[in-house]
């Protein structure tokens, strides 16, 4: 029988022999490369987190690894079917859809900004005692019902997912003040996630640069390229400096060297460990109250206001979202192993539909569906991205826009081949 040791390193051999065996076939560094490299990292972290002095986690088993394993290739599928070569020839036109989208998101960030700037202060960014401060006095407000909704700022969360692929779109179109306006939307998620004390939006917009490079680099001049990584460069380096500040500020920055480094494992590889001990058998689940909640609303069902509330109710369970434990974790967790994974299915199959070829090029449209694909199945390490009402709501306005801009885009392939067909005819 294994050890927990032998059964965390059947874990890892999982994900690397997997990787391998995709670039046997494939040949080339793609988002189906790293997000294979990404797991089988977790994978290893994962195993130095279960030996860890400061861990306690149960001994593992080996069912729910595999389990975990079938699921996380199951969402990955029509990733690793992505090719990037097919990018070359994506229409780049002048979209109405999406300079509406993206004049909008610029307005909504700017107002943001504005409303939030009397409570940001650049000297508080550098202290840990406000960012901590930041953090427990919002989570307070959450817990006892205060502070109102902030509609404006759930408008924000909601259009932030389209801002990185529009802001590579308008690159590629070359217009200059689009791309200045997303850039700077791109600084104020930053900011406003700096002083909220969150390292969740520091992850995602993280996680989202390797999206870039991996998808679109077959567009990208030489000098393009260059310019990318040096905007890149200095855009992880806030990133990773605001992710520790936050670390530190939330535990003891008098033990910065030992905490530091476990609460970044910790961040990193729980949720294998969690998933394990509790993925598949948690004493109960929660009947889609995290994962959906909004369809809970339509068929008349209560559902819980916040996570604090929703934490009470289920509070017989032996885990919570205050845990990692994967986007496969929160579907088992909320329908049972086998519902869950039904439903992962059912996803799986629209996201493989929805990423065919359509002829011998990708269309924008599908860009923005791989891009929801990639945060779900990637940045859904820790938990599903598009949980709660407004990551419901969120997951919704994206195929709303997939199906305008969908219809926009055959509109104009039927023009261009008509323009083309008529010049053929003038030609001859």
């Amino acid at each position: 029988m294994l050890s927990s040791n032998g059964i965390l390193f059947f874990n890892i051999a999982l994900y690397i022999t997997t990787f391998f065996i995709y670039q046997a076939k494939n040949k080339k560094i793609d988002l189906g490369s790293f997000a294979l490299l990404f797991y089988a990292l977790i994978a290893i972290i994962s195993f130095d987190l279960f030996n860890s002095p400061f861990s306690s986690f149960y001994p593992m088993k080996v069912f729910p690894f595999i389990f975990l394993y079938f699921n996380l290739m199951l969402m990955l599928w029509p990733l690793l079917k992505f090719k990037k070569e097919n990018v070359r020839e994506m229409i780049v036109y002048d979209s109405k859809v999406l300079k509406k989208l993206s004049i909008l998101i610029i307005m909504v960030s700017f107002a943001t900004f504005l409303v939030q700037l009397s409570k940001i202060s650049i000297s508080s960014l550098f202290s840990y005692d406000v960012l901590l401060q930041n953090y427990v006095d919002q989570h307070d407000d959450l817990e006892n019902l205060e502070g109102g909704v902030n509609y404006l700022s759930i408008f924000q969360f909601i259009l932030n997912e389209f801002t990185i692929p529009l802001l590579v779109y308008y690159l590629l179109k070359k217009d200059k003040w689009l791309v200045i306006g997303l850039l700077v939307c791109v600084l104020i998620t930053i900011l406003l996630n700096l002083t909220k004390g969150s390292r969740s939006g520091l992850v995602s917009i993280l996680i989202s640069i390797p999206f870039i490079f991996l998808v679109f680099q077959e567009k990208f001049t030489k000098k393009l390229k260059k310019r990318l990584l040096v905007g890149i460069a200095v855009f992880s380096g806030v990133v990773l400096i605001g992710f520790a500040s936050i670390t530190l500020a939330r535990f003891d920055e008098n033990r910065k060297d030992n905490i530091l480094a476990y609460t970044l494992e910790s961040y990193s590889g729980q949720s294998f460990l969690n998933f394990n001990n509790y993925g598949l058998d948690a004493k109960g689940i929660r009947y889609g109250d995290r994962v959906a909640p909004l369809g809970r609303r339509v068929l008349g069902m209560n559902t819980s206001t916040n996570y604090y509330e929703r934490r009470d109710n289920y509070r017989n369970m032996l885990i919570d979202d205050s845990y990692f434990i994967t986007f496969v974790g929160d579907f088992t967790l909320d329908f049972g192993p086998i519902l869950g994974m039904i439903f992962l299915i059912f996803f799986s199959v629209i996201f493989r539909r929805i990423l065919r070829l359509r002829g011998n090029s990708y269309y924008f449209s599908q860009i923005i569906i791989l891009y929801v694909l990639y945060e779900w199945s990637v940045y859904g390490f820790t938990l599903w991205p598009y949980a709660e009402k407004v990551g419901n709501l969120k997951l919704i306005v994206i195929f709303f826009v997939y199906i305008l801009l969908k219809r926009e885009e055959k509109r104009t392939v039927r023009l261009l081949k008509f323009s083309t067909s008529n010049k053929s005819s003038l030609n001859k």
